[in-house]
C-alpha cells in the first residue's frame, strides 16, 4: 500500500515500493489525485526503455525514470510542474539512484531515492555516501 513519509501543508513526499508499477497506476494516480504530493518516490519500477512515459505519466507532473530494463529494480520520481527542480544525477556507478534540487522559497533541498537490492554487495552504502556526498 501508499504511505506518505513526510508531509506538512506546504510540502509533501509519497514513498511507494511498486514492485511493478505499470499494473498499478490506476492506484497510483487516485490517491495522488485525493492527496495532491509535491514528489512521488517510487522504487521496485520494474519498467525497461519500452515502456514510454507515456504509459506512466500522471498529470501535472514530471517524471524522472532510471529503468534497470530487466527483471526488477527501478526508480523513479515524479515531481509536481508548480516545482522549479533539477535532475543531479540519474544513476551513480552500480547504484539505482535518482537525485533532484528542488527550489521552495529560495530555498534548494536535495531529494534522493535509491533501490538498494538484497543481493547488494557490503560496500554499497559506501558507494551511495559517496555519490550523495562527494
Amino acid at each position: 500500500s501508499l504511505r506518505s513519509s513526510c508531509s506538512s501543508s506546504l510540502f509533501s513526499i509519497v514513498y511507494y515500493n511498486a514492485r511493478s508499477l505499470l499494473p498499478k497506476m490506476d492506484e497510483l494516480a487516485a490517491m495522488v489525485s485525493a492527496s495532491r504530493p509535491a514528489v512521488v518516490c517510487i522504487v521496485e519500477t520494474w519498467l525497461c526503455d519500452y515502456i514510454l512515459n507515456s504509459e506512466i505519466c500522471l498529470p501535472d507532473y514530471a517524471i524522472i525514470r532510471l529503468d534497470r530494463n530487466r527483471h526488477g529494480g527501478g526508480v523513479l520520481m515524479y515531481v509536481h510542474s508548480s516545482l522549479d527542480f533539477n535532475v543531479l544525477f540519474r544513476g551513480y556507478s552500480d547504484i539505482e539512484l535518482l537525485a533532484v534540487s528542488i527550489s521552495i522559497n529560495r530555498h534548494n533541498i536535495c531529494l534522493s531515492v535509491a533501490y538498494r537490492p538484497p543481493s547488494s554487495p557490503a560496500h554499497f552504502f559506501d558507494v551511495f555516501f559517496e555519490a550523495i556526498y562527494p
